[in-house]
């Protein structure tokens, strides 16, 4: 009896270092390429083309797309920062808090996550962009914070926070734009009271 069939076997094609997006910074890593064999007698015996490739970490044992290889922490790290800024700009203007104390106040929350001071002129940038553009409220968080975690939402609500009532005393057109942001992000409204109350009360 002839026994024949298909296998895959996952050569590596490649090592090195990257940033593997699961466990930090500088890792090692192999790069490995599926492919599958005509077998017989479940000897491969004949190449039938690759049938994927992906990165192993060598640290955590995780497997990535190749695009892991590009991947820089630094450079997504700096794009959510940007991303926080943006929306908490569009957040002032539909409050219609854009004064200078709104921004220093943006400065400091924003300071106080990234540690990095922001020029007034880059909030200035942004808000004409966002005039430019008329950009809507709910549109916009609704898809820029897709991919944020539950804390993620959060610390963005306190920078709204932050900018709009650097008093802790929370005006109706605040706790309006406030809870319009939270909800475009999925926030249910008891929850996002429960921050107020928190923000008002200096917690």
């Amino acid at each position: 009896m002839i026994i024949f069939g298909t296998r895959t076997t996952n050569p590596t094609a490649g090592q090195g270092m990257f940033n593997c997006p699961r466990c930090g910074p500088q890792k090692p890593y192999t790069h490995k390429k599926a492919k599958r064999w005509f077998t017989l007698y479940f000897i491969p015996v004949i190449p039938l083309g690759t049938a994927g490739e992906y990165v192993e970490c060598g640290a955590c044992a995780g497997t990535f797309d190749m695009d892991a290889l590009h991947y820089d922490p630094a450079a997504e790290q700096a794009e959510m920062f940007d991303r926080l800024r943006r929306l908490s700009v569009l957040a002032m203007l539909h409050a219609q808090r854009y004064q200078p104390e709104n921004v220093a106040a943006l400065q400091t929350a924003l300071q106080g996550v990234t540690q990095d001071f922001v020029q007034e002129d880059v909030i200035h940038q942004d808000v004409q962009f966002a005039q430019q553009a008329q950009a809507q409220l709910e549109p916009v968080f609704g898809q820029q914070t897709q991919d944020l975690s539950a804390d993620g939402k959060t610390l963005l609500l306190r920078i709204v926070l932050s900018t709009l009532a650097p008093s802790r005393q929370v005006a109706a057109q605040d706790h309006q734009v406030v809870h319009r942001a939270a909800a475009a992000m999925g926030m249910p409204p008891n929850v996002v009271e429960q921050h107020i109350a928190a923000y008002v009360a200096g917690q």
